[in-house]
């Protein structure tokens, strides 16, 4: 697949410019690449957060659905929706895979 790439121009605080020069560097790789890097990182950690409170949205109104249907009790119910948002939390923490590039 090949990709097209247009030139854009942002401001960075020469602070954070320095420390940019000086990683690329360290590393020899170019600003250009660290900062595509950093937004695609960027971008897929926000995906996946919108992923996940769209998922623990979804195991909440199940637990909610199965609540009603069991008659259990609010304090119960808390109690599902708290493990619901555990389970969501964990899987939120655990490292996602790489994408090639």
């Amino acid at each position: 697949m090949t990709t097209t790439s247009r030139k854009v121009y942002i401001s960075i605080p020469e602070q954070l410019l320095k420390r940019l020069d000086d990683f690329a560097g360290r590393e020899q790789r170019t600003r250009s690449g660290l900062i595509q890097e950093a937004v695609r990182d960027f971008l897929e950690a926000e995906e996946n957060r919108r992923l996940a409170r769209h998922h623990a949205f979804a195991l909440m109104e199940t637990a909610r659905s199965n609540v009603e249907k069991s008659g259990v009790t609010p304090e119960q119910m808390d109690k599902i929706i708290q493990q619901a948002v555990n389970k969501v939390r964990a899987k939120r923490k655990q490292p996602t895979p790489r994408t090639s590039r």
